[in-house]
């Protein structure tokens, strides 16, 4: 399959509403169990981030072969292209099947670690447990979606995310209000939802996937273990950032915990309102990443250079603007989540600090993708475990907890870590070291090494 034809603003359109249709459907979740328990609101909170970490394992496949197929396509290698995505599905459905295990029998023990109440805890454990059954179609899900979007089918994946969120939230209205005549089930009936949703989108995706791309989903082929050291060899430093960034912002969540309930909610909401806003950012550095994967592997490196920056002052420009409207309607957007004015004042406070925050973000989100897509693998996570562990965690234990400056403490400390990581990826990117890493040479020089070792 040949793929189309590719430009920014065809890409990031739809991959903005796609992962604002994503963060909607956890934000769904909270907003309409804010009306079934205060208590609930902070388990699905905790366990949405839990969540998190398990996709993040499920991502690094996809984003490895998501770079490795930019790339093939840009160098023309189309069937190269179609076996990588082949064998990176197969790949994450394996992937996904054990982590519904891992997550089923551990949340007992990863909620223990936090400081909630008997109630809390329950329900996150039973919402963890049952929604651990959609691992798997997130895996299957991520990986098609990534691969569509790298053939230059952006659109189909979206309208799979907004049919997955409507029928979420005519599941969540039966579940809590007991609409149609169904019995109401409350959290269970939620965390149910969430599963049948993902499973509908799940099987929507394969059949767009056929019928789009026109790529095989057969188990026959003697590819697959190439492939799959070629996608973990890419996927796991590309993931490394992402990962290291959900487990600290678990272990931040901690630190929280000791700040009270109150604060656990005011996270939690305000942090989902936070993710509403750098969705722009993540959306236009995933767009530029596939399109300088394709650049790379055409070995067009000017243009991917020039690429980059035109996207990073796009991206900084529309994040702060975004970040300034939603300070300014704060007390509406608060209002939807809570009615508690100690909640919604102090969310005003972290608001106001992420008009500083999102341009930081920007910077790192837009660069770090970049850098990754050109085949430099490896710094951005060095440079991510350094700072989110060395300035992040310390500062935000530091600030929040030791100097009694709560959570606008925390938010601080996720000011200088953004900051911090996005200038040092800008610097590194103009100095365009960068162009020596490409994937498409190594692979080549791979499979000659082994036919003539054979």
């Amino acid at each position: 399959m040949q793929p189309k034809q590719l430009n920014l603003f065809r890409l990031t359109w739809p991959i903005f509403m796609d992962a604002f249709f994503h963060i909607v459907l956890g934000n769904v979740d909270t907003v309409m169990l804010s009306h079934y328990s205060g208590q609930a609101v902070a388990a699905v909170g905790i366990s949405s981030q839990i969540f998190g970490m398990f996709i993040i394992i499920l991502e690094f496949m996809a984003m490895g072969s998501g770079i490795l197929i930019a790339q093939m396509l840009g160098a023309s290698r189309r069937e190269r292209a179609a076996n990588i995505a082949q064998s990176s599905i197969y790949l994450n459905g394996l992937i996904g099947i054990v982590l519904i295990f891992i997550l089923f029998f551990s949340a007992p023990f990863l909620f223990s670690l936090f400081n909630l109440s008997a109630e809390a805890y329950e329900f996150g454990v039973r919402y963890s447990q049952i929604v651990s059954v959609s691992l798997l179609f997130e895996a299957i899900l991520i990986c098609i979606s990534t691969t569509m979007r790298n053939y230059g089918f952006a659109k189909e994946p979206m309208f799979v995310v907004v049919g997955m969120n409507v029928v979420n939230v005519t599941g969540n209205c039966i579940a809590l209000f007991g609409f149609l005549g169904f019995p109401e089930t409350g959290l269970t009936g939620v965390a149910i939802s969430s599963c049948i949703s993902r499973l509908l989108a799940m099987i929507c995706i394969v059949y767009l996937y056929k019928r789009k791309l026109r790529l095989k989903l057969s188990l026959q082929g003697r590819h697959y273990i190439q492939d799959w050291k070629s996608i973990v060899k890419v996927g796991i430093p590309t993931a490394g950032e992402s990962f290291s960034y959900q487990s600290s912002q678990i272990l931040i969540t901690y630190f929280v915990t000791f700040f009270g309930v109150i604060a656990i909610t005011t996270k939690v909401i305000t942090y989902n309102i936070m993710l509403l806003i750098m969705i722009f950012s993540y959306s236009m550095g995933q767009a530029t990443q596939i399109l300088i994967g394709h650049l790379v592997g055409a070995r067009e490196h000017q243009k991917a250079h020039d690429q980059a920056i035109f996207s990073l002052k796009v991206s900084s420009l529309i994040s702060l603007l975004i970040a300034l409207v939603c300070y300014f309607l704060s007390e509406t957007v608060l209002g939807l989540f809570t009615s508690d004015r100690d909640i919604i004042e102090t969310g005003k406070t972290l608001l106001a600090l992420s008009i500083l925050l999102e341009p930081g973000r920007a910077f790192n989100l837009v660069l770090s993708s970049s850098l990754k897509a050109s085949g430099d693998i490896r710094f951005p996570t060095l440079l991510g475990l350094i700072s989110m562990w060395g300035l992040c965690v310390p500062a935000a234990f530091i600030l929040g907890n030791v100097l009694g400056y709560g959570l606008a403490g925390v938010w601080l400390a996720f000011i200088l870590d953004e900051w911090l990581r996005g200038l040092i990826f800008y610097f590194r990117w103009k100095k365009m070291g960068w162009v020596t890493k490409g994937l498409v040479k190594t692979e080549i020089r791979s499979s000659n090494e082994k036919e003539m070792s054979i």
